[in-house]
């Protein structure tokens, strides 16, 4: 059967049949429509080779050709998703294939290309976490979404939008975390969300808040060093605790980062671009 798709993917893989399946604009035609006759499995495995020949594109550098494979993927997804609303893998493959080409948008600098792909991941996503609430992946899917676009606002300078992407997102982590509290990947995310919003206070000069957000990433901070010290998880506490201070020049934050550097340091797990940021801070402090 492999073979058969093998070869049943060679056959449209050339250029005529990439091209014919999209216009100009990388915009599914009259063409693709006609996939859906296809039997599913058959588009489920053009969709699985459209990726990987998409993936070698990249690993070469070639964006333009691996945006045609991955376009590609998208519009077989949209047909199949159709026919296939009860199957969750699809419905999420769909999701994903939505953030790809939205990153790949967004390198290129087409700021509301990008917008658009994200924004039709979340409907979906948001579509299906409200019917199965329980459903952790979902949930991570929604998080994703909101930091995806999130960050998208902040670079095309719409703040205001971005603060209430990131309010989503906190929202969703909070409920994933509370619910397995054993996840760190979580917490990374949601003290990293909680920073990124408190960055954009700061910015804002609404010290107040700013101060709660990062006192809230400060106390994910100091639970994830006690559990793995870490570069990463210590560096991540230090430059909380720094942030911290900033929002009212209290010292004990300032003295706390110094604390956590002089311990990774002894453990020699701190960064040497970090030393010079340590003895700032000591001579500082002194």
């Amino acid at each position: 059967m492999n073979n058969i798709f093998e070869s049943s993917f060679a056959l449209v893989q050339n250029e005529f049949a990439i091209n014919t399946m999209l216009d100009t604009n990388g915009v599914e035609n009259d063409f693709i429509s006609s996939m859906g006759n296809l039997n599913n499995d058959w588009q489920k495995a053009l969709i699985d080779n459209y990726n990987i020949q998409g993936d070698k594109y990249m690993l070469k550098g070639d964006i333009k050709n691996a945006q045609k494979m991955y376009q590609a993927s998208l519009n077989l997804l949209k047909v199949l998703s159709s026919t296939e609303t009860d199957n969750i893998q699809v419905q999420m493959d769909l999701t994903n294939s939505y953030d790809q080409m939205g990153d790949i948008y967004l390198q290129q600098g087409e700021i509301q290309k990008a917008k658009e792909m994200y924004q039709n991941a979340l409907k979906v996503r948001v579509m299906y976490a409200y019917l199965d609430q329980t459903d952790s992946q979902w949930q991570k899917g929604l998080s994703i979404s909101y930091e995806k676009l999130a960050n998208l606002y902040i670079n095309s300078g719409e703040i205001q939008e971005a603060k209430k992407m990131f309010v989503k997102a906190i929202e969703v982590l909070n409920k994933l975390v509370s619910s397995n509290p054993t996840d760190i990947q979580q917490q990374k995310l949601l003290s990293l969300t909680y920073e990124k919003l408190g960055d954009i206070f700061m910015d804002e000069e609404d010290k107040s808040n700013a101060q709660i957000m990062y006192k809230n990433a400060v106390n994910i901070n100091e639970k994830l060093y006690s559990y793995k010290s870490d570069t990463q998880s210590g560096r991540n506490l230090w430059i909380s605790y720094f942030k911290l201070f900033t929002t009212n020049d209290d010292y004990t934050y300032l003295q706390k980062a110094v604390n956590v550097m002089i311990d990774m340091q002894n453990r020699g797990i701190l960064e040497k671009g970090d030393q010079q940021y340590l003895n700032q801070f000591i001579a500082f402090l002194a």
